[in-house]
Formats: C-alpha cells, structure tokens, sequence
C-alpha cells in the first residue's frame, strides 16, 4: 500500500455540505423503512411459498373449486 500524506491545513479547506435536519430525518426514516422491509421480506416469502404449494396442491389433486 501506499503511505497517504495528509496537510492538515488542507484537510480545513475541505467544506462540506450538511443539509438542513429536516432533510435528515426524512432520510432516516426512509432508511428505517427499508431495514424494517428488507427484514420481513423473508417471512413474506415463505409465506408465499406456502399458499402457492397448497395451490398447487389443490390444483392437482382436483381440489381446486371445491368449497371444502
């Protein structure tokens, strides 16, 4: 690797852009949403899984349209 020098007066002429808190906490919560989304994801499919195995079931064994 290659050794990285660093002037700290430059590293002070570095501006950086902060956005307002508002624009911050709208990005946090759309940073939750997805977490909370990307957890139950899973749960989703498996039970997609179930209800399409018993469809197929269903279908298949001549089962399909009858109401018991």
């Amino acid at each position: 690797m290659a050794d990285i020098n660093v002037c700290t007066n430059e590293v002070g002429l570095i501006k950086l852009l902060v956005l307002p808190s508002v624009l911050q906490q709208k990005f946090l919560r759309y940073v939750h949403a997805v977490r909370k989304q990307k957890h139950e994801m899973p749960e989703s499919a498996r039970k997609l899984d179930t209800l399409f195995t018993r469809l197929q079931y269903r279908a298949f064994s001549g089962k399909l349209w009858s109401l018991s």
